[in-house]
């Protein structure tokens, strides 16, 4: 028997199989290799590994070497790309993605609480910024961007912490001292934060940001000619004053107490073009949109205001009348109420607005009644007299007329539907009883008999004049008690 094509149909079976092990031999990427320190060689995007010009290999980056490119893609980020605005959003994730791969990278938490503060986001910034001062206790800037991170957000003792523990290291710092003096004249120490500014004066006399704390202290004491002297001055001879948003929308400030508002607006506006993002020119110039009831005007100037400074107790409570001006009832009524129940400064103030928008806005007579009181009240309690032309008491007598007339036309309406009721209620009652009566059986009628007719008389005489009618009852006068 001829055997040779059992061989042949064997060999051709085997030679896929062997070319298959070739193959598999041939792509098996080369191996990988590993650094002293225990890092692998990269590879490339076929997972070949990498080797440099020298033919050593390329080692995978250490996660310090990883966190320092992530920083550095930042920093170009927050700068902005070949003129473009800033790119937070990624510049955030890159600074995110360094601190995570080096926690004890100190100016990444540093850039990363900056980037925080610039989107507004003043609790995360407060965080990040605190992981950066204790990694460095000695670093002025990062003490300084911590306090202006409490002080935005109202945190008052806090920011004094961090401002304190700065000058401890460098006492002459302009910009500490600058905050600590802010913080003086946001408490209402005046004459002690115009002091304090004067004193920063004579060290830089450059400082805007002192001219501005010194002007608008005495403005707060009522001293406007030499509040506008001190801003003019600062506008005029400091370099950079005359593209200050702060200069110009305080100028504008001491316009507007001094009643010229023309002259305000005019300065508020300059101050929005010169930085449209300034909250201190958005507020100001919000206020007097209110005034001209311009309410979304000032509905979207407050909104970028209160992103900036969401602590800000004016900002919350010009943007509660804004919102109530525009329609948002519920949005103004929490807003308001938030600002009542924290019991600061503007609680009073707040509280006469939430008895407006109860009155003349939720028609809840009932509650604005109560709060006008409870208004009147705690000003009492605190020693105001209140005139009896003042504002708050002819709300209070407007909100009680209308409760009289909202309780007498209820009064009214459920007099009407008693009677309705009743109405309906003995129509019911006849329908049911003939209901239950028996139907009438024909009764047979008896032949009609002829009856004898009278002699036709004539009709009754008509009287002369017909009856008068009753007199009308005299028009009622005036309002219904």
């Amino acid at each position: 028997m001829n055997r040779s094509w059992l061989v042949a149909l064997a060999l051709a079976m085997a030679t896929p199989a062997a070319a298959q092990q070739a193959a598999t031999t041939e792509e098996a990427p080369p191996e990988r290799q590993t650094s002293p320190d225990g890092r692998l060689q990269q590879l490339d995007a076929y997972g070949n590994p990498l080797f440099d010009a020298e033919g050593n290999p390329i080692w995978e980056a250490t996660p310090e070497e990883k966190a320092l490119q992530a920083y550095e893609e930042a920093l170009v980020l927050h700068r902005g790309i070949q003129g473009q605005q800033p790119d937070l959003f990624n510049a955030a994730s890159k600074l995110t993605e360094a601190v995570n791969n080096n926690p004890n990278f100190r100016e990444a938490w540093f850039n990363l609480g900056i980037v925080q503060l610039e989107q507004n986001l003043v609790k995360d910034a407060q965080r990040t910024l605190q992981r950066a001062a204790d990694l460095d206790p000695k670093s002025v800037e990062t003490w300084l961007a911590l306090g202006i991170a409490f002080e935005r957000d109202g945190m008052f003792t806090a920011a004094d912490n961090a401002y304190a523990k700065g000058l401890s290291v460098e006492n002459e710092n302009v910009a500490l001292l600058n905050g600590v003096a802010r913080l003086m004249r946001k408490r209402g120490k005046f004459d002690e934060a115009a002091s304090r500014a004067r004193a920063i004066l004579k060290i830089n006399s450059n400082s805007l940001d002192a001219y501005n704390t010194l002007g608008l202290s005495y403005l707060a004491t009522n001293q406007y000619e030499l509040a506008d002297f001190v801003l003019m001055k600062a506008e005029a001879s400091v370099p950079g004053g005359d593209k200050s948003a702060s200069i110009a929308a305080n100028r504008g400030l001491v316009f507007f107490r001094q009643g010229q508002e023309f002259e305000a607006e005019e300065q508020f506006t300059r101050a929005q073009a010169l930085d449209p993002k300034h909250p201190g020119a958005s507020v100001n110039l919000a206020h007097l949109k209110l005034k001209n009831l311009d309410f979304q005007g000032a509905l979207t100037l407050l909104e970028t205001a209160h992103r900036v400074l969401p602590a800000s107790i004016p900002v919350q409570l010009n943007l509660a009348v804004a919102r109530r001006g525009t329609g948002d009832l519920s949005g103004a009524k929490s807003m308001l109420e938030g600002i009542v129940a924290a019991d600061g400064e503007y609680a009073g103030d707040a509280l006469l607005n939430l008895g407006i928008l109860y009155g003349d806005f939720l028609k809840n007579q009932d509650a604005a009644i109560d709060i006008y009181r409870e208004y009147i009240a705690k000003r009492e309690d605190a020693g105001d007299v209140l005139a009896e032309d003042a504002p708050v008491r002819d709300y209070l007598k407007e909100a009680e007329k209308q409760k009289r007339r909202e309780d007498k036309r209820r009064q009214k309406d459920a007099k009407k539907a008693a009677k309705e009721a009743a109405k309906a209620a003995a129509a019911a009652e006849e329908a049911a009883a003939a209901a239950t009566q028996p139907a009438p059986q024909p009764v047979e009628q008896p032949a009609e008999q002829p009856v004898e007719q009278p002699a036709e008389q004539p009709p009754e005489p008509a009287p002369a004049d017909p009856a008068p009618a009753n007199d009308p009852a005299p028009a009622p006068t005036g309002d219904p008690q």
